[in-house]
């Protein structure tokens, strides 16, 4: 287990999609850079 460690790219996906995964990793990035900005202004990061 790692603390602090966010996998944002298309390495986390298990398979092949059959459309290309750029909008979906491009969200999944956002939402996860969200969620890094929030946890840093609470100071859990």
């Amino acid at each position: 287990e790692v603390k602090n460690l966010f996998v944002v790219d298309g390495g986390s996906f298990v398979s092949q999609a059959d459309k290309n995964p750029t909008w979906t990793i491009m969200a999944l990035s956002m939402r996860a850079s969200d969620y890094i900005i929030d946890q840093f202004k609470k100071q859990n990061i």
